[in-house]
């Protein structure tokens, strides 16, 4: 989550995510405040706050999004879609992957 000290959505949203970090150990929950990285917030296009940044793996960044405290529901259910067996991807012949297979290799 980034945000500032200032800034009052930010503070609101503050309790909403500690919340859902709890629900949720075996994520990891950063928090980066604006004022002390403007560079890098610069760098990265963020220019509303709150902002939420997802990151899995070696995929990276798979999402990013505003988001004030009246829509954290949105940080929980984006987080079902990145949890182990929650793939929704079908095999459809094609590739010869079956993708509730965590072992399948695309052919």
């Amino acid at each position: 989550k980034y945000y500032a000290s200032w800034c009052r959505a930010c503070k609101a949203l503050g309790p909403k995510v500690e919340k859902i970090a709890r629900t949720h150990p075996e994520v990891a929950f950063y928090e980066i405040e604006f004022e002390s990285n403007k560079p890098m917030c610069k760098e990265l296009g963020i220019k509303v706050l709150p902002w939420i940044e997802f990151y899995n793996g070696q995929a990276g960044k798979v999402e990013s999004f505003s988001c004030g405290p009246s829509k954290s529901a949105q940080i929980t259910e984006k987080l079902k879609a990145y949890e182990v067996g929650a793939c929704t991807l079908k095999d459809d012949g094609e590739n010869g992957v079956d993708a509730s297979d965590p072992t399948a290799k695309k052919k």
